[in-house]
């Protein structure tokens, strides 16, 4: 029969890893078994179970009472950049729209043209010189 005690000289590199890896390996395991087997307290033992209780019984609340699906408010709806009237400065019948609604324009844009005695071409090449 083999002796199981070995001279530490007569170990190459490798197997003193393979020693020190076991014998790590079985010192983590008794510490392991040592919490695993210990008994929880009388705390330990019913604190999940209390726990688990309180999350069912909110989500149970949460079934019966219902967020409403309708809110009925008074408000009043204030922007930065409010949409602003266009006050013609001459009078007249609108004869075309060129924009749509909630279309954005920019400053100097046409957007409408006003009826007028004069030459609408004209007005538009007096406005660029």
């Amino acid at each position: 029969m083999k002796d199981s005690k070995v001279d530490i000289a007569e170990l190459s590199n490798e197997e003193m890893y393979e020693v020190a890896l076991n014998k790590n390996f079985w010192e983590r395991s008794e510490i392991a078994q040592e919490i695993v087997s210990r008994k929880p307290d009388f705390f330990e033992k019913w604190s999940l179970l209390l726990f688990l209780m309180v999350i069912l019984s909110l989500i149970g609340a949460s079934w019966f009472i219902r967020y409403p699906d309708i809110i009925e408010a008074n408000a009043i709806l204030i922007g930065e950049n409010a949409p602003k009237e266009i006050i013609s400065r001459q009078s007249g019948h609108l004869i075309a729209l060129l924009v749509k609604n909630n279309q954005k324009v920019k400053q100097g844009e046409i957007i409408a043209w006003i009826e007028s005695n004069a030459n609408t071409q004209e007005i538009i090449s007096l406005s660029k010189n």
